[in-house]
């Protein structure tokens, strides 16, 4: 498990769990949310960034404490619908990033055995990399939803409260026709990939294709109420999130899915 700088590792019987030893995280990023997961050769997957460094990378932590250091993307990749802009506060100067409105963003989601993959959410083109270094292109022609008349409107109104929060004369992004077509990319507990798209504004309902080593194994749909924020807690029948009421309380959900013949 992950506590925030270092791993814990236990060992499981039937009674219980037994500390083993812990390692510290050797990226910078000590408030990721990220799933703990192993490659091929039995390395734990270390994901963040490095000291100094603003990319995001797969460290791979080897017996001895050697790490072998992956790149995911490109940096322009990576900042895929986000500038940033300089501004002073006082008398300091700091750095903040503008995210386009219903813009695109670099995704990345990671699996059990060397597998994960990467996708920039405006194409349904997502790069599956294999435990052996290959890589295969998952591909589909679907586009995202048209805005709607009340998306453009939360959109313009973002747009000039960032305008006039860091003063700027031209805001760095315009508002898009279209929405993201991928709206999260993770693997779950069995290993198979999903990739959720982008509903229609009100849409009641979720949807992912799911799947296993590159082919389309299932393809699942569940409330839109039912949030999983993070690193996903997904099986082959159940996924695990959150819900909010009318009251603003939030409440754990657990979704399951059946085979439809």
């Amino acid at each position: 498990m992950r506590e925030s700088i270092r791993y814990s590792a236990f060992r499981l019987d039937g009674e219980g769990a037994e500390y083993v030893r812990g390692l510290r995280s050797v990226n910078a990023s000590f408030n990721l949310i990220a799933p703990v997961t192993f490659d091929a050769e039995g390395r734990l997957v270390d994901l963040g960034m490095a000291a100094g460094d603003t990319r995001f990378t797969r460290f791979h932590l080897g017996p001895g404490a050697a790490v072998d250091t992956v790149t995911v993307a490109t940096a322009e990749e990576q900042t895929t619908g986000f500038s940033p802009v300089d501004i002073m506060v006082g008398n300091q100067a700091a750095k903040f990033f503008l995210y386009q409105p219903f813009g695109p963003r670099w995704m990345h989601g990671h699996g059990r055995g060397g597998w994960w993959a990467t996708a920039v959410s405006s194409a349904y083109a997502v790069t599956l990399h294999h435990p052996d270094g290959s890589t295969s292109l998952i591909q589909d022609p679907l586009q995202g939803p048209e805005l709607t008349p009340d998306e453009r409107r939360r959109a313009q109104a973002r747009i000039d409260q960032e305008k006039e929060r860091f003063d700027l004369r031209e805001h760095p992004w315009g508002i898009p026709d279209r929405k993201p077509v991928l709206a999260e990319l993770f693997f779950d507990r069995a290993g198979r990939m999903w990739v959720e798209k982008t509903g229609v504004d009100g849409q009641q309902m979720r949807e992912a294709d799911v799947y296993r080593e590159g082919a389309l194994v299932a393809r699942y749909r569940w409330p839109r109420r039912v949030t999983h924020l993070g690193s996903p807690w997904v099986t082959e029948t159940t996924l695990y999130g959150t819900t909010r009421d009318s009251l603003d309380v939030w409440r754990a959900a657990r979704v399951r899915f059946t085979r439809i013949p």
